[in-house]
């Protein structure tokens, strides 16, 4: 395991952990404001823990001594900067359009009468 990937880890770990918990929270609210909210700020959370884990751990990468040339390579952060909202959103999405489709067949099933 590498310095960029002790660094990196916990960091982006964090922030998706908190990702998932906004999106779970906003798939259980109703109506379309808090939902929406919520879902803005898991979408944030995700791009900045992206972003400042890969900057964070590149930066750490390449102060070791003997640091190989991919450390130098440290383009992903940029990209990550400029589109990391797009991963962010297809995550949080897919997280809040799982657990909205769990409620519903859930309500569905329990409605049955025997």
């Amino acid at each position: 395991m590498t310095v960029y990937d002790q660094i990196f880890y916990p960091i982006f770990g964090s922030g998706l952990s908190v990702a998932i918990f906004l999106s779970y929270l906003a798939a259980r609210k109703s109506g379309w404001m808090v939902p929406a909210l919520l879902l803005l700020v898991g979408i944030v959370t995700f791009w900045a823990s992206l972003f400042i884990g890969l900057d964070i751990a590149y930066r750490a990468w390449q102060t070791i001594p003997n640091s190989p040339p991919e450390a130098y390579a440290d383009a992903e952060p940029a990209f990550a900067f400029v589109l990391g909202w797009i991963p962010g959103t297809l995550f949080c999405g897919l997280v809040f359009g799982l657990v909205r489709l769990t409620g519903y067949f859930n309500s569905r099933r329990g409605s049955k009468s025997l």
